[in-house]
């Protein structure tokens, strides 16, 4: 009897449940690479689209805000106050006389994380887009105080009152470009002499002198953290109208 001289195929190697598991995580190891690399490509084609019609981020350094005028008496006391009525009330103070307080405060209501963030928090990004989702339209900014910032200063008129996602993208880059080439100190200063705390006065001094009675360096603790509860809601929370609402604010 002749013997079979073909080779029978060799057995199948078990798969075990140990092997199958690792081929999925590499699986989705090279997903995850290839979902982060499309990412990346999609940010930089975003930002480099949108990037090339900004306006120029060193703008903010040069900027100069219109200021309080005023005509004085011989014997030093003020006789007018020039207000321009469409930019009300402003005098621009060094960053070094704002009271240690009032920019702790500022910080803790209006943007956290300001002194390690690149400009934005993607933590109230995502927390805005949530909120967004939720009420089916953009009700949310999520804006730090360095977006805040270059939406007053850089953005033009039109454009800093209508909430849209474009809008957003935008401030967000400035806010980016900005923080790379300034001190959070030149940010923060700009702020808070830039600011709208209610009742004609654009920022510290004014709002201290419109309030109170006395420049800003002169403010209690007190008076100075009621300040820095403003600029969310400055007409709704003007002391002079809302004292219980701008205390209330003043809490948080």
């Amino acid at each position: 009897m002749a013997r079979n001289s073909a080779k029978s195929p060799p057995p199948r190697r078990r798969i075990t449940p140990l092997r199958f598991a690792w081929r999925l995580v590499l699986a989705f190891v090279k997903l995850s690479i290839v979902g982060v690399v499309l990412a990346a490509l999609a940010f930089l084609l975003i930002y480099r689209h949108y990037s090339s019609e900004l306006p120029d981020p060193t703008q903010i350094g040069r900027y100069r805000p219109a200021e309080t005028g005023y005509i004085y008496a011989r014997d030093g006391s003020i006789l007018y106050e020039l207000v321009d009525p469409q930019s009300g009330r402003r005098t621009v103070v060094p960053f070094e006389r704002i009271p240690r307080v009032l920019v702790d405060a500022t910080v803790a209501v209006e943007d956290a994380g300001f002194w390690t963030n690149p400009g934005v928090d993607m933590r109230g990004i995502l927390r805005a887009l949530i909120l967004n989702y939720q009420a089916g339209e953009v009700v949310s900014g999520g804006s730090t105080i360095t977006q805040q910032l270059v939406r007053n200063v850089l953005l033009p008129p039109e454009e800093r009152t209508v909430i849209t996602f474009e809008r957003k993208l935008r401030e967000a880059i400035l806010a980016v470009e900005v923080s790379r080439r300034y001190s959070k100190e030149q940010i923060l200063g700009m702020y808070l002499n830039e600011v709208y705390y209610g009742n004609q006065a654009y920022g510290v001094e004014a709002a201290a002198q419109s309030y109170f009675g006395k420049s800003v360096w002169d403010l209690s603790p007190a008076e100075a953290t009621l300040l820095a509860g403003l600029p969310q809601s400055p007409t709704i929370l003007n002391p002079l109208h809302n004292l219980a609402g701008a205390k209330q604010r003043q809490q948080v």
